[in-house]
């Protein structure tokens, strides 16, 4: 009966060791090292045959903040743009004025830890939002 109580005392004690331990250690931080870079294309079609000059003003979200960009552009022509490193859950923006540029469009790529960029988002109203979910 003696040899009964040892054990089951030394089990117990055995088993509030082991809850104790692993009851205590914590789980370590998901650290997410993950670096974006957003490429924005901005587009305009030249329906008209010759080469056509607007003004046009862009913005978009840099990797310090806000850009604007105001040049004279031929109508036909794309311009493109990349910037970064952003962090998971960056919220970016572009926006287009063509000055008459007839169907303009935006376009939002990302590229995570240098994979090729991918297509995010686009439209041919004058703003385009994106948030870096993935």
């Amino acid at each position: 009966m003696r040899k009964k109580k040892r054990i089951l005392t030394t089990l117990l004690i055995a088993l509030v060791s082991f809850v104790a331990v692993v009851g205590c250690s914590k789980p370590e931080p998901q650290v997410n090292n993950d670096e974006y870079y957003v490429k924005y294309l901005f587009e305009g079609t030249n329906r008209v045959g010759y080469s056509v000059y607007r003004d046009c003003n862009i913005s978009f979200t840099g990797e310090k903040g806000q850009v604007e960009m105001a040049f004279q552009a031929i109508i036909g022509l794309s311009y493109e743009v990349v910037t970064g490193p952003f962090k998971r859950n960056s919220k970016v923006y572009a926006t287009l004025d063509g000055g008459g540029f007839p169907n303009t469009s935006i376009q939002i790529f990302v590229s995570k830890n240098d994979s090729p960029f991918a297509l995010k988002g686009m439209t041919n109203e004058g703003r385009l939002d994106y948030t870096i979910d993935y």
